[in-house]
C-alpha cells in the first residue's frame, strides 16, 4: 500500500469512521470506500506488510495500531508520524526509515527499543534504536530494557523519561568507547530516572557512565542498580533532590589511585555542589574515591565502603547512618570542608582524616554499642557514665556527671 492509501486510512480513523470493534486491515481498503464507511466508533486499523508513511501524519486518540507477521511502518526523511492513540504490537522492530516516531502524552504504557531495531544480544550497536526511542518520548515516558545487554557508544535522555529494566543484572547498558558516558544528562533536565537494570563500562576507560555536568540536574533518582566499570560512574556538577537507592557502584582496580570515583556530586574547585542528596544501601567499592560529596545537607544510610583509598571524601554537612567501611587503604572517610555525624558505628573501628583541627570538633558519631567513648560534638560520653567537654582542647569533667 501506498503513502496515499495510509493517509487515506488515517483521515477515516480521524474522523471515526469505522466500525464499532472491527480490525480494519490496511492493505484492503480504497479512498471511496473509507469515505462511505459510518462514523459510529473506535477502530483498529492493522499492520501486517511494510508500509510508507511518505507524508506527515498524525493518528487520533481513538484509534489502535495492530502491528502483525512483518508488519512496519517506513517512515521517510523529514517526515513524522504522531500517533496519539494506542500501539498493539510484538517485541520486534516495526519503525523503520530516517523519519520520526512521536507518540502523544501519557497515549502509551511504555516504548520497546526493539520496536527500532535494537537486538540486546551484547554484539550489535544499540545506539540508533535507543535514541529513537527517547525521542519518541518528547513528553516523558518509560523506556523499557527487556531482559539483555545493549551495546551503545552514548545516548542522551529527556526529563521526564525513566529508564526501566528487568533487573540490575538482566538488563545493562554496554557502554563500548574508551571516552563519552553511556548516559548524558541534557541541560536542565529534570526527572530522569534509571530503575531496575545496569550500565557497564568496558574498563580502563575515561569514561562517565552518567554525565550530569550540564546544568541543572533536578529531581534525578536512581534505583536497584549496577554501575560498573567507568572512570567515573555517576557525576553531577550542579543539582538538587539527588536519590540513589539499593545499588552496586564499581570502578575498576583494587583501589588504586587511578583518578575513579563511583559517585561524584559537585566539585569544589569550581565552586559547584547540589542541594539534598539521600544516599541510601548502595555499595561502592574499587575506586579511588566511593563517594565524593559537595552535596548539601547530604544523608547516608547504610552505605557500605570497601576496597577503595578513600570511602567517603565529604565536603560539606552530612549525616551518615550505620555505615560500614572496610578495606580501604587510605582512609575510610575523610573530611576536607565540613564535620560529619555519624550514627551507628564504632569509631575505634575506622580511619577518619580531617584537613584541619577545626573539622576534627565538628565531626561527631553515636556508637551502636557503648564500648566505647561516645563523642557528641566537643562533648564526651565515657563507658563509666562521665560526661566531660572539650574547652580549649582541654577534657573537663562536668559536675555531677553520672
Amino acid at each position: 500500500m501506498n503513502g496515499k492509501c495510509l493517509r487515506a486510512i488515517l483521515a477515516f480513523v480521524a474522523a471515526s469512521v469505522a466500525t464499532t470493534g472491527v480490525a480494519v486491515e490496511a492493505g484492503e481498503l480504497t479512498e471511496a470506500e473509507l469515505a462511505a464507511a459510518p462514523a459510529v466508533g473506535y477502530t483498529t486499523v492493522v499492520i501486517r506488510e511494510k508500509r510508507a508513511v511518505t507524508r506527515d501524519l498524525t493518528v487520533p486518540h481513538n484509534v489502535v495500531l495492530r502491528f502483525e507477521n512483518s508488519g512496519a511502518l517506513q517512515v521517510e526523511e523529514g517526515r513524522t508520524l504522531r500517533i496519539s492513540g494506542s500501539l498493539d504490537a510484538p517485541m520486534q522492530q516495526i519503525f523503520q526509515g530516517p523519519g520520526k516516531i512521536v507518540f502523544g502524552p501519557g497515549r502509551i504504557k511504555q516504548v520497546h527499543p526493539q520496536w527500532w531495531g535494537a537486538r540486546g544480544d551484547g554484539e550489535a550497536d544499540d545506539t540508533s534504536a535507543i535514541q529513537s526511542a527517547i525521542d519518541s518520548l518528547p513528553g516523558g515516558g518509560v523506556l523499557f530494557f527487556a531482559a539483555g545487554v545493549y551495546g551503545n557508544t552514548g545516548v542522551t535522555p529527556r526529563s521526564n523519561v525513566t529508564f526501566k529494566g528487568t533487573g540490575a543484572a538482566a538488563s545493562a547498558l554496554l557502554f563500548t568507547p574508551k571516552q563519552g558516558a553511556c548516559i548524558t544528562l541534557p541541560t536542565d533536565c529534570s526527572s530522569f530516572r534509571l530503575q531496575d537494570m545496569g550500565l557497564r563500562g568496558r574498563a580502563p576507560n575515561e569514561a562517565y557512565g552518567v554525565d550530569g555536568r550540564n546544568e541543572y540536574v533536578r529531581y534525578y533518582s536512581m534505583a536497584n542498580f549496577h554501575v560498573t566499570g567507568f572512570k567515573t560512574g555517576v557525576c553531577i556538577a550542579q543539582g538538587m533532590h539527588i536519590s540513589l537507592d539499593y545499588g552496586y557502584m564499581g570502578c575498576y582496580g583494587q583501589g588504586e589511585a587511578n583518578g575513579t570515583v563511583c559517585l561524584k556530586l559537585g566539585d569544589k574547585p569550581t565552586n559547584k555542589g547540589c542541594t539534598t542528596a539521600t544516599i541510601k544501601d548502595i555499595y561502592f567499592t574499587n575506586a579511588e574515591t566511593g563517594f565524593y560529596s559537595r552535596a548539601a545537607p547530604c544523608l547516608l544510610i547504610r552505605p557500605i565502603f570497601e576496597t577503595s583509598q578513600i570511602g567517603f571524601d565529604n565536603y560539606t554537612r552530612a549525616v551518615v547512618i550505620a555505615p560500614f567501611m572496610e578495606a580501604n587503604k587510605k582512609a575510610d572517610a575523610r573530611m576536607t570542608d565540613n564535620g560529619v555525624l555519624f550514627i551507628g558505628i564504632s569509631a575505634a573501628h575506622y580511619t577518619f582524616l580531617y584537613a584541619n583541627e577545626t573539622l576534627r570538633r565538628r565531626t561527631s558519631w553515636i556508637p551502636d554499642t557503648f564500648d566505647c567513648p561516645m563523642k557528641l560534638g566537643p562533648m564526651h560520653m565515657q563507658t563509666n557514665g562521665d560526661v566531660t567537654v572539650e574547652v580549649r582542647g582541654e577534657q573537663q569533667r562536668l559536675t555531677g556527671s553520672k
